[in-house]
């Protein structure tokens, strides 16, 4: 029975090894740390900035092409580097969403091992704390951006019908002023 018990010690430790100083007296009852691989870690949060790019990237997109046309997105550099902006905003604060996840899921299993550390809890309570945070500041600045998207094509959409307003006779006027001097020369004719 305890040889039983003793194997399924070494396994569990196996599968998730701590870290356990030499010297038992320097132990503090609710701490312990568990080895990670660097590189894996690495590998982990490589990944997870990819995903969240290519989320934000996707995201900013549609949003763009629901409120701004492709043409007016060419022509306008200001546009184009607003896009580069939010989208790495966007990002960013999704990365955070995720290694928030990811790290709320690891604290959960360790409860699950060890449901008497207290610190442990008081972390998990912290990390939910802050992705709610970050989802509401993901909302805002998603509501912000959108905004923003609804004004550019509103102010896109007044700058095309003050284009169409000024064609007379075939002649594309840009501005008042060439206006007025097409009237003129038509009032001297």
């Amino acid at each position: 029975m305890n040889e039983k018990i003793s194997n399924q010690i070494e396994e569990l430790i196996s599968i998730n090894p701590i870290d356990v100083p030499d010297s038992i007296d320097n132990i503090d009852e609710n701490s312990l740390t568990f080895e990670r691989n660097l590189e894996q870690v690495k590998a982990e949060q490589n990944v997870i900035l990819e995903k969240s790019k290519d989320k934000a990237k996707r995201l900013m997109d549609s949003m763009l092409k629901t409120f701004v046309s492709q043409n007016f997105l060419e022509k306008s550099q200001y546009v184009r580097a607003k896009l580069s902006v939010y989208t790495a905003n966007v990002s960013a604060i999704i990365k955070q969403i995720e290694v928030c996840e990811n790290s709320i899921d690891i604290i959960s299993s360790e409860i699950q091992m060890d449901p008497a550390n207290d610190k442990l809890y008081s972390g998990l309570s912290a990390l939910q704390k802050t992705l709610l945070e970050l989802i509401k500041t993901q909302q805002v600045l998603i509501s912000s951006i959108e905004a923003d998207y609804k004004n550019i094509g509103e102010t896109m959409d007044e700058d095309k019908s003050s284009e169409d307003d000024n064609v007379q006779n075939n002649v594309k006027v840009s501005d008042n002023k060439q206006l007025l001097n097409i009237i003129q020369k038509a009032i001297k004719k």
